[in-house]
């Protein structure tokens, strides 16, 4: 029943992914203009869902074989840049971090009869630790990442490029004659 529906939602992304790169053009480049921050946050809410629609998409066609390269490039980076919007200033490390520590002192209490308090701040620490320490890197790249592709100019060039391209398709034509081969 996932598989059917999962299926069934990516083939609607791919009938629809000229309108998506549209959509995300414009989000991207009214994002890059400044508005009101009421505008703003529903433009992140909606771009959220665009870039993941758009990410799906650039994979599934990465994965199908030969493609579009462009199409498959400037969907790929501008979902990108819309899906880490509203997320890059997110603090999950270390709230993960905590669930594991305290998920691990429970199984040491309640399975492994361990009542020794130094014992359960040590089944908290280390793996509280180390799962902060992993998952921070990943927290501060997605950040990086999220802040170098919203910088306004580079959001304003491809909401143009995903607004081009998405009106080309629409026309049966592509970016891709105007890129150098990969």
């Amino acid at each position: 029943m996932h598989r059917a529906l999962l299926d069934q939602a990516l083939s609607l992304i791919m009938a629809n992914f000229p309108q998506l790169l549209i959509l995300g053009g414009i989000c991207s480049l009214s994002r890059a203009l400044r508005g009101r921050p009421a505008v703003e946050r529903s433009l992140a809410l909606l771009g959220f869902f665009l870039g993941a629609a758009l990410l799906a998409g650039s994979i599934h066609m990465l994965s199908a074989g030969p493609r579009d390269m462009a199409t498959i490039l400037i969907g790929g980076v501008l979902g990108l840049g819309l899906f880490l919007r509203p997320i890059r200033g997110l603090r999950w490390a270390a709230l993960l971090a905590l669930v594991v520590g305290l998920a691990s002192s429970y199984v040491l209490v309640k399975y492994l009869a361990i009542t020794s308090a130094i014992a359960i701040a040590f089944g908290f620490l280390v793996p509280a630790l180390l799962t902060y320490l992993a998952l921070k890197f990943l927290e501060d790249l997605i950040q990086v990442i999220g802040g170098i592709l919203s910088f306004p100019p580079l959001a304003f060039g491809l909401g143009a490029l995903g607004m081009a391209q998405g009106l080309l398709l629409l026309l049966g034509r592509s970016l891709a004659p105007l890129l150098p081969k990969l």
